[in-house]
């Protein structure tokens, strides 16, 4: 909130509210680009690096913090990693729907799969396409494309989990 409201009393700053809360991806630059795919690159570095110890610290604190690993530092590495992917989707998706785009493709993962690590990995390419499938829909239905997004992400979890609810276990 103190965010918007700084954008609207700063003089020279033009933002689209709108764009600022449902987001518009078609009115990214090149540089926009390039910085996404340096902290999306960061992002993934650092989540490879430390995948043993921020799942392990993520579980089981106490469990982490006997064997010695430093949890309250990897707690602040999770935020921090969680900031920088809600700053990288913000431009995408915007503030409404940010949240959304990071929890429904890991839930659909999480139905498909078992192992942590491959949750993180199904969960970030179904965001990927849809992402890519929302923004072809945005296109030519001439909706916005954060919705969009958004949209196609939530149908791929309905139909992943009606396949689920029939399928036996």
């Amino acid at each position: 909130a103190l965010g918007l409201v700084l954008l609207t009393a700063a003089r020279g700053i033009s933002v689209d509210l709108e764009d600022l809360l449902l987001g518009q991806v078609l009115g990214v630059s090149q540089m926009d680009v390039y910085v996404t795919a340096a902290l999306t690159g960061s992002v993934l570095l650092i989540l490879y690096l430390f995948n043993k110890e921020l799942v392990f610290s993520s579980f089981d604190s106490v469990g982490a913090s006997v064997v010695g690993l430093p949890t309250g530092w990897l707690d602040n590495l999770l935020l921090v990693l969680l900031a920088l992917v809600i700053v990288i989707a913000l431009q995408a998706v915007g503030i409404v729907l940010v949240m959304a785009m990071l929890v429904t493709p890991a839930a659909t993962a999480y139905l498909l799969v078992r192992s942590f690590t491959q949750m993180m990995v199904l969960g970030a390419a179904l965001g990927a396409m849809a992402a890519v499938a929302g923004l072809y829909l945005s296109f030519h239905i001439n909706v916005p494309s954060g919705p969009a997004m958004t949209l196609v992400a939530t149908g791929i979890f309905i139909v992943v989990a009606a396949v689920r609810r029939r399928a036996p276990a």
